[in-house]
């Protein structure tokens, strides 16, 4: 997002007298259930892919999975 609708989204929601939401950081817990819950999509979306026809789109959800997979693996072993 650039800077321009980054600032413009901000002082829109402090215009309607919202307070401005911060951040936090995820702890692992949350970042591996979360990679979980994403990953359980891509594969319904593969499976739906190949079965109606697709299989290039299957082929490139594969990839996505196997990323996800690598990313919670790290996760899960510790490292950032």
């Amino acid at each position: 997002m650039t800077r321009f609708y980054r600032e413009a989204a901000l002082s829109s929601t402090e215009k309607r007298g919202r307070p401005r939401v911060e951040r936090f950081p995820l702890d692992d817990e949350l970042k591996l259930s979360s990679l979980e819950h994403m990953q359980s999509l891509l594969m319904e979306m593969r499976r739906n892919a190949r079965t109606n026809g697709f299989p290039m789109l299957g082929y490139l959800l594969d990839m996505s999975v196997i990323e996800i997979k690598e990313i919670r693996d790290s996760l899960a072993d510790g490292q950032p």
